[in-house]
């Protein structure tokens, strides 16, 4: 974790989209912390299949006193542990501002259910975690009120003949 002189996180969210709002005010919209697929299809796997998913991932990060520069890394771990991480990119706190918000998009291939975690590296160091629950549902396939009344009717017509 970080020194106690800094860097700090100040934001670190998943969101689907950011408005500017103007004088350096961002508007984050549609905050996720939960990713839910559902089918309806009969045919769908019993467990998660592969799935592309692209969510911003928005971090504010205040530098500590004098630092002008840092390296970022973002990463993604998957709830068996398994982690795959981004290229370096190297920011400029700019001297105008207190800190640097960063709107990162994230293509991710999600390929279980459970917590996953959006991980921030500032000069090889984590700062944060972003949780990020992925859930997977296969509902029934949805029954229709003339299916109803025919598979009452073929109980009915079941029930008579064996009588």
């Amino acid at each position: 974790m970080p020194a106690e002189g800094g860097p700090w996180i100040l934001i670190a969210t998943f969101c689907r989209d950011v408005t500017d709002a103007g004088q350096g005010e961002l508007s984050l919209e549609h905050l996720v912390g939960t990713l839910t697929f559902d089918t309806q299809d009969p045919e769908a796997p019993e467990v998660m299949p592969e799935i592309d998913h692209e969510l911003l991932l928005v971090v504010s990060i205040l530098p500590a006193p004098g630092q002008v520069a840092a390296n970022v890394v973002f990463g993604i771990q998957a709830p068996d542990g398994h982690r795959g991480l981004g290229s370096p990119m190297a920011i400029q706190f700019p001297s105008e501002k207190p800190a640097i918000t960063l709107l990162v998009p994230l293509q991710m291939r999600l390929h279980m259910e459970g917590l996953h975690f959006a991980e921030v590296y500032v000069d090889e160091r984590l700062l944060t975690r972003v949780p990020l629950e992925v859930v997977y549902v296969r509902r029934p396939a949805a029954t229709t009120p003339s299916s109803k009344r025919s598979s009452t009717r073929a109980r009915a017509a079941a029930k008579r003949a064996q009588s």
